[in-house]
């Protein structure tokens, strides 16, 4: 009855985004709650990167979130794709982002010497609206979900 009377907001249009083959990634750290090795108690994190284009998934399983654990990873996927592509995307992770007001972001200077070693550039995602970058979402958080 209340849906009558509140005011509706606006329809946006959005555009489809499309990518070429190589042309982006967008990488995030998935939290998998704690496992026990021996005494200690440590965190169950996985590094996923997704290709934009083909949408192929890599999954790798940490017992962090480190910096080293980051960059390995990012080895680890280009090896297995052959390939590396022109940006990777991410989400507003400590591991890549040291500082964000607005619009203004600085990287993790670690990470940019990383890419620039291995040519590829930073950039951040959106993060909220149905046009955000992550085309993923729903696809990793149910193929992570099943796991």
């Amino acid at each position: 009855m209340i849906a009558r009377y509140r005011p509706r907001q606006k329809a946006e249009a959005y555009l489809r985004l499309r990518t070429l083959p190589g042309e982006q990634a967008q990488a995030d750290w998935g939290h998998f709650g704690h496992i026990q090795i021996g005494r200690a108690r440590r965190p169950l994190m996985a590094l996923v990167i997704v290709l934009s284009q083909s949408r192929r998934i890599f999954l790798r399983f940490f017992l962090d979130a480190r910096m080293e654990a980051f960059l390995s990873g990012h080895v680890e996927a280009f090896d297995r794709w052959g390939g590396v592509p022109k940006a990777v995307l991410y989400a507003n992770l400590k591991s890549a982002v040291v500082e964000r007001h607005g619009e203004a972001i600085r990287f993790n200077p670690t990470l940019l010497a990383f890419a620039a070693h291995y040519r590829w550039r930073c950039a951040m995602q959106r993060l909220r609206g149905p046009d955000r970058p992550w085309k993923e979402d729903k696809g990793v958080m149910a193929f992570l979900n099943a796991i």
